[in-house]
Order: C-alpha cells, then structure tokens, then sequence
C-alpha cells in the first residue's frame, strides 16, 4: 500500500486548489458525494450518525478506486471521511471535555481515512477545509447574495438533521466563513500582484498596498455579519460540543487496527507516525485559525510578530498549517520569499512606508474584529468561567492566541521614517483587561509591554 501511495502522490496534479478570484475556496468546486460508493455514508451523517450506522455505510467504500479518480472526487471522500471520524468523536465524547478515554476510531473508516491522508500529505484528522473551505456550494457571486445564508448549500456536517438547533446553527457557521474567505479573496489576488515586485515601481508597489489594505477591511463587516447566519446564542449552547470533535487534543485518538504503521509526510517535510492500536496526541481540532488566508497574508506582508511574540504560539500556528491542502502551503512559503518589509526599508520611500504601515494596520483591525467576535458568541456566553480556562475548537486559549496575535500584528509597522499619524486601533476590552489586572498567567510580561507600546 505504502508504495502505491507514495507513486500516486509523487504525480498528484494540484489543480483543484488553484487560487484565482475566490482566495482560498476552490476554484473548480464540485458536487458532493459524487463518488456512488460514498452515499450510504453521506445519507447516514445527515440522518442517523450512530458510530455502528457510520461503519456499516463504509462496507462498499473501495479507496483504491478513489484514489484512481478525479481530484474533486478524492478531495470529496477525504472530507466526508475526516468529519465521520469528527461524529464518532463526538458519539463517544459529547460533552467535548478531557477525559482519561482516547476516541477510538473503528479500522475500516481509519484505514481509508489514512490513506487518503497519506495521498494528500495531510494530517488525518478533520480540519478547515474539510468544515469550509471546501464545504461551501455558493449559488450567486452577486454582491447583494454573497452575504446571505441561503447562498450557500452546506455539502457536510457533524450535525444531523434531527439535531435541529445545532445542525442550522453548524450551516450558518461554516456559510459565514465561507462569505469572509471569499471576501478576504481580493486581498490574496492583490498579494500575488506583488510577488514579482522587481518588476513594480514605486507609485504600483503603493497602489497595490492601498488596494490590500482596502480588500482586508472590506472583510471586517463580513465577519461582523455572521450573527445574521444563525443564532450567536446557539453556537456555545448547542454546536461547539459538535465541532470539538471529542476533543481529539486533550484525550488522543487511536486508530484501530493490526499491528502496523503508516507514515504520513505532512506539507513540512515531517512525518506524522500513526501506529495501529496506539494513543496518537498532537492532533488540534478544527479551527477558523487553520485557515489559509491570514497566515499567507503575514507572509506576503512579513509580519512575523503577529505570532513570534510567543514560542508555543508560533509553534501552534505552524502545526495548524499542517492542515492546509498542500498548494496553500507551498503559497504560503512562496509568499515568505517576498521578504516585502525588508524591500520597503530598503526603498526608503515614505509615502510606500506608510502604505505598507496602512496594510499592517488592516490586518491588526481584522485580528481585533475577530477578538470582539469571540466576545460576543464565547466569553458573553460562558460569563462565569475565567478567560484563561477558555479554550478554542483548536485547543488554544482564545484569548491568549487572539490578543497576542492582534498587537503583534500592529508591532510589525515601520517606525522609521514613518508617517507621525500612523492609524490608530482601539484594542477590544479583553485585551486591555487582561493587562491592566496583571494577568500574567495568561498573558506574560512581554505581550503586555507590547500592548502598551501599542497605545503609543
């Protein structure tokens, strides 16, 4: 099997992840289930998920014929495949907390579900391309439909559709991140404009800059619109148990099976070893943080202090990328080569400075969006519980992850030679909080030096 995996992988064509007008959703999206051997499992995750009812729909599922079709199809099955193993997560775990059980994944879905994962050099779990980015069937790209939940038939979900609350709640979830990756998508194609910027002067460089930092703002209230996609109140109440998949990161998982070993190469190089039969940790649940955009941003923008203010940030942001189909890794390290901050000290040219200062302020007011955003549909629901104890579907503290990243963002400006007006941001509540009471078990002492520079 192994050497069969590794010559279908050596060919794999990556064009299903093309990026062109719609960021990082895929260009050629195709129909769900397409694959005739993978109905019964489609049918029983939208009608009666039970762990036995999921394992009998798996009996006809032949993945060597998969892996011989089109890439859609194989895109298809991996995903339906990651959040069937996300159900059983939840059917033997649903409240979603730590426990002392691993979740225990039956052979004859783990077997396909590795394959596949070592075909796409993926980690075998479901992630948020599985839940998004390539979940979302958009009807209408006109501007008055894109922001509307009924612009979106959700092919796969956790959820079935007797769980009423939750399962309206999970579409409208994933509906509203496919809208602001769709929206972020202007921004990426402006980012590729600049990857050959030798060949740019500088009146371009600034347009172009201008032109990202307008693209990312315009996302804001696509992200602040997603209250209109469902109920912010059933999010916390009804669906993140759903999404937590068994918490997969605190209790392990274990792929039952024979005595044997598969070698998955993830987009790093690295290898995840999955060995039958043993409790395998490491593994983060799915998460808006795994998406492809923001991170290719900081990339293109090099701004490296949104997560390398702290060492298990920076090293939880770099396992979330294990997670992306490959092309977006491989974009994402292209785009580091750009080194687009260093080129701007070295051109000297103010008014470029402040384009770029003005692009790196977008993406902080983006990131302090997303933390008012958590506020309103976690903290506000969960009052009682300290915002340090709160964990994200990834597993992070949220608001250590969010804040941290947020005023790290704002440090990566260019001081120097710099405009004296540089955009101002108001820093969310939370943030402010944390610092001023001196939280520093959740915060340390660097971050709140660095928030306070901010208020410079």
């Amino acid at each position: 099997m192994f050497n069969l995996l590794f010559f279908i992988s050596g060919t794999y064509a990556l064009s299903y992840w093309n990026i062109v007008d719609n960021g990082f959703l895929p260009q050629f999206k195709g129909n769900s289930c397409m694959y005739k051997d993978l109905n019964p499992l489609c049918k029983t995750m939208f009608t009666n998920p039970t762990t036995e009812n999921i394992i009998y729909s798996l009996d006809n599922l032949n993945i060597y014929d998969v892996l011989n079709s089109n890439e859609s199809v194989i895109e298809d099955t991996f995903h339906w495949l990651s959040v069937a193993t996300c159900r059983i997560g939840y059917n033997q775990n649903p409240t979603g907390g730590s426990t002392e059980n691993p979740i225990k994944i039956p052979y004859v879905l783990g077997n396909k579900l590795l394959s596949l994962a070592s075909y796409l050099h993926r980690e075998p779990t479901t992630g948020y391309a599985s839940l998004v980015l390539d979940n979302c069937e958009i009807l209408s790209y006109k501007d008055e439909d894109i922001y509307n939940y009924d612009n979106y038939i959700i092919q796969r979900t956790v959820t079935s559709e007797s769980e009423e609350f939750a399962h309206r709640t999970e579409k409208g979830f994933y509906a509203s991140h496919c809208a602001v990756e769709y929206s972020l998508g202007s921004a990426i194609k402006n980012l590729l404009e600049l990857s050959d910027i030798e060949n740019h002067n500088d009146d371009n460089i600034v347009k172009t800059l201008r032109k990202i930092s307008y693209n990312i703002r315009k996302a804001i209230p696509v992200l602040k619109h997603m209250r209109h996609f469902f109920n912010s109140e059933h999010f916390f109440r009804y669906l993140r148990s759903f999404v937590k998949c068994g918490n997969i990161g605190d209790n392990g998982i274990v792929f039952e099976g024979p005595d044997e070993c598969i070698n998955i190469i993830l987009p790093n190089g690295t290898t995840r070893e999955i060995q039958y039969g043993k409790t395998i940790y490491g593994f983060r649940g799915p998460t808006g943080a795994q998406t492809s955009s923001l991170p290719s941003i900081d990339s293109a923008l090099q701004i490296t202090t949104s997560i390398s203010s702290d060492p298990n940030l920076e090293l939880t942001m770099k396992e979330f990328r294990q997670y992306h189909p490959l092309q977006h890794y491989e974009l994402n390290n292209m785009l580091e080569k750009l080194h687009l901050r260093d080129t701007i000290i070295k051109l000297d040219n103010p008014l470029l400075t402040d384009a770029y200062n003005d692009a790196v302020t977008a993406v902080a007011e983006f990131r302090f969006a997303h933390v008012d955003h958590v506020m309103t549909y976690i903290f506000r629901s969960i009052p009682h519980v300290p915002a340090k104890y709160v964990t994200g579907t990834g597993n992070t503290p949220v608001a250590t992850y969010l804040c941290k990243s947020a005023i790290g963002t704002l440090m990566s400006r260019i001081t120097e030679k710099a405009s004296n007006n540089l955009p101002t941001v108001s820093i969310p509540q939370i943030c402010f909080h944390e610092c001023e009471t001196n939280s520093l078990d959740v915060h340390d002492k660097y971050y709140c030096e660095l928030f306070y520079k901010s208020q410079l």
